[in-house]
């Protein structure tokens, strides 16, 4: 091939490649989904909702959440949707709030719960929680606030009990705000989802 011919195809070769690579480009909202690649996201990538946001505003795979593992789904009878991660869950309970977020997942031996951003502000909050092989072992316990439209609360369900064994029971939670009267509180109504986890020990 003379030097012509070269110099011409190297050109063509130049061209092209120029042209091709903006299509390897993420466009629109894939960049954050790009993070992710490691999960196997296929069907399950978290959407553009307040769930799909709160969970990459939170890195994404690298949050205490990890991978997804199904989709965001809603429910028939109430506004309202869930997605299960590896290790943990968010929901999205807007008869809180339109912007109220539950979140569970487990970390450090603890089951970690965190809510919020309520529509309104309370003094404290109540968490209950039950297991499902027994209805009758659930629990409540009063909460203080961290702000006055957010919470948390963590504990270990069994302590001195190593986490990850193999007695499974699964944890479900709700919360409801409340405020200080005179001589009793005024409480909100429950969060219409719930979160729930499963806990080995």
């Amino acid at each position: 091939m003379n030097t012509a011919k070269r110099s011409a195809r190297t050109a063509c070769i130049y061209a092209v490649a120029v042209v091709l690579a903006p299509l390897a480009i993420p466009s629109g909202g894939a960049p954050a989904i790009a993070s992710t690649s490691a999960c196997d996201l296929g069907l399950v990538a978290p959407r553009g909702s307040l769930v799909g946001d709160y969970w990459r505003s939170r890195g994404g795979q690298n949050s205490v959440y990890g991978c997804p593992v199904n989709t965001e789904t809603g429910f028939a009878d109430r506004r309202g949707s869930r997605q299960q991660f590896q290790n943990g869950q968010i929901a999205w309970s807007p008869n809180m709030g339109e912007g109220n977020l539950l979140r569970i997942y487990a970390k450090n031996g603890k089951i970690n719960l965190r809510w919020g951003t309520t529509s309104r502000d309370w003094d404290f909050f109540h968490v209950r929680w039950v297991i499902e092989a027994d209805p009758k072992r659930q629990a409540q316990r009063r909460v203080k606030r961290e702000t006055a439209w957010s919470g948390s609360y963590g504990f270990n369900p069994y302590p001195g009990v190593s986490h990850g064994g193999h007695l499974k029971e699964v944890f479900t939670f709700w919360f409801q705000g409340c405020d200080r009267g005179t001589f009793s509180s005024d409480c909100g109504a429950w969060s219409n989802v719930p979160v729930y986890i499963v806990w080995t020990s």
